[in-house]
């Protein structure tokens, strides 16, 4: 039961992770193609405030997927869970 537990926990990690990276792969791709758009299409440059919210959004994914461990990680989790007990 407890290695049924782990394999769904990873598999989910796992998923969460692969999201991350796909919007990074869509976000290169999209970016380079207003990127190019503008430069054939306008006289002057507004792609990079489009890519400069998309960088925002990823950063917020990124704190999502990988950094909240950094701060509320397991580590955390567990001196919390001693500190509660007592």
């Amino acid at each position: 039961m407890q290695e049924k537990k782990k394999t769904v926990d990873a598999e989910e990690r796992l998923d969460e992770i692969r999201g991350f990276y796909t919007h990074c792969i869509v976000a290169v791709i999209f970016n380079i193609g207003i990127f190019v758009m503008n430069l054939l299409m306008f006289p002057f440059w507004w792609f990079y405030w489009i890519t400069l919210l998309w960088v925002s959004v990823l950063v917020f994914h990124w704190v999502q997927v990988f950094g909240m461990d950094l701060i509320l990680g397991k580590a955390w989790e567990e001196k919390k869970l001693k500190e509660l007990k007592k």
